[in-house]
């Protein structure tokens, strides 16, 4: 990220994130999203055509079969959301800009059941 003086176009200076610090803000950023813990998730960054290019493998929550609620849609629809949101937040935290995302499900974790006392 370049920053540059206003109105007269010198450069002031350069910030570098480093690609372990951007391969764990993508993992926090996939496990969020997945609801699965950081440590789950890997992450490979990639160059797309000037861009980032982010692969992450990880498992994703989903309630047990016969829960009354399911989280925010199916499987294809969170993972499709995650993409969009990994995008939006490594831009926002990083000031990197993602160009292809590539979600590898590896499983799927249960949510515990809650108790009825």
């Amino acid at each position: 990220m370049t920053s540059v003086a206003e109105g007269t176009g010198d450069l002031r200076g350069r910030n570098r994130v480093s690609e372990r610090a951007l391969r764990r803000v993508a993992s926090a950023i996939t496990a969020d999203a997945m609801g699965v813990s950081p440590r789950e998730v890997t992450v490979v960054l990639a160059d797309d055509e000037g861009l980032l290019g982010v692969s992450a493998q990880t498992p994703i929550r989903v309630r047990p079969l016969g829960a009354r609620q399911e989280p925010a849609g199916s499987v294809l629809t969170r993972a499709t959301t995650a993409q969009a949101t990994i995008r939006e937040r490594m831009l926002e935290l990083t000031g990197s800009e993602v160009g292809r995302v590539s979600i590898r499900l590896t499983s799927t974790t249960t949510s515990e059941r809650e108790r009825v006392l």
